[in-house]
């Protein structure tokens, strides 16, 4: 099978998150069978190249907020451009669909991982939620990592085939030897509102108050700046550390030796962050958001109520204060995480492609 996959993401981009983690993952597993083509938008330094016998090309401009708009504008000349069996569409912010089936009749799974499109007009005030709804009527195939995304898109396409299919974790994470230093952590794109990094600050003056353990946050984004003003602004420079994105066995090491991880954010997917934790024997608390639902169960996690700062403050300090109830959620955690397996992801997403395939040309 010749499949083009397109993913505006990408892991080699600074900003690359769990969408281009998954795009790699499940191609590399599926490369040694299919020819496969992955299309990214540029980034500063890019290149094209083969990964691990995945081609990657890259187009755009590589220049923030212009990339994205060179990335929905290439879309069809990318399509004319390569001979594929199978398009896979990764939806993409902030309107999630490209219209891919306006410029192919071969067969499309539409990738969702995310439908931030309703967030997002919220807080620019444009119809970016119009173009998602009936972008999504357009598409046959779907493929969802939760329950929750599954729901959302067959409101808006009620014909649809959708496949829930959840991310893999890494193995080595499994491996991690836990203990505990005195830091909380955030993991994760530095997007203050959506990944609620404001609230977590608010919310940390008051832990701060009682604990005095530390906020460790690691992770890259566009609000960098602006979230080391806010720490500034909030006097807390001596008590939060931020580290700037963190890799391999430094984040591991980072996830083994925290308290509990801050997951804060204000709408979500299903975060891979949570999952690592997980696999690290690390509870998490987070708001009560739909979303999180399938993955913050409460046997790994403390959900409190949106977007309560004193609620999360305090669920927080329930888990400082209860070190035997931080060693069970963490011992549930690993266990409940062992499902999520990245083999099995790419077989189950691999099946869904066949079966996208052969019901178009049966």
């Amino acid at each position: 099978m010749r499949i083009l996959h397109l993913d505006f993401d990408d892991l080699e981009n600074r900003f690359g998150g769990g969408q281009a983690k998954r795009t790699f993952e499940v191609n590399r597993r599926l490369g040694r069978r299919h020819q496969i083509t992955v299309v990214t938008s540029r980034y500063p330094g890019w290149r094209d190249e083969v990964k691990e016998g995945i081609r990657y090309v890259r187009v755009g401009t590589g220049r923030s907020p212009w990339d994205l708009v060179a990335w929905f504008a290439s879309i069809p000349w990318v399509i004319r451009r390569h001979e594929f069996d199978l398009l896979v569409e990764d939806f993409t912010v902030p309107i999630s669909t490209a219209f891919t089936p306006a410029f192919t009749r071969k067969p499309i799974v539409a990738s969702v991982q995310n439908l931030f499109a309703v967030p997002l007009s919220k807080k620019y005030t444009l119809p970016f939620g119009a173009a998602e709804r009936m972008g999504c009527r357009l598409y046959r195939n779907f493929i969802v990592p939760t329950q929750a995304l599954h729901t959302q898109v067959r409101r808006y396409n009620p014909t649809a085939k959708i496949a829930v299919i959840p991310y893999g974790v890494d193995q080595e994470f499994f491996e991690v030897a836990p203990s505990e230093e005195d830091y909380i952590l955030f993991l994760g794109r530095i997007d203050i509102y959506q990944k609620g990094l404001d609230l977590l600050l608010r919310a940390f003056r008051r832990i701060d108050l009682d604990s005095g353990t530390r906020l460790v946050i690691a992770g890259d984004g566009r609000d960098v700046a602006a979230l080391e003003r806010m720490v500034h602004e909030m006097a807390l420079s001596d008590r939060v550390v931020y580290l700037g994105k963190v890799q391999g066995m430094k984040k591991r090491e980072l996830l083994s030796k925290c308290k509990l991880v801050c997951l804060p954010s204000r709408y979500e997917a299903m975060p891979i962050v949570s999952l690592e934790s997980f696999a690290s024997r690390k509870p998490i608390v987070a708001f009560d958001i739909p979303a999180l639902r399938d993955v913050a169960i409460p046997t790994c996690a403390i959900r409190v109520p949106c977007f309560s700062e004193e609620a999360y403050a305090e669920g927080v300090l329930a888990l400082l204060r209860d070190h035997s109830r931080r060693r069970e959620m963490g011992a549930a955690a690993r266990e409940w995480a062992r499902q999520f397996d990245w083999d099995r992801t790419a077989l189950q997403q691999e099946s869904f492609y066949q079966e996208a395939l052969g019901s178009r040309m049966g």
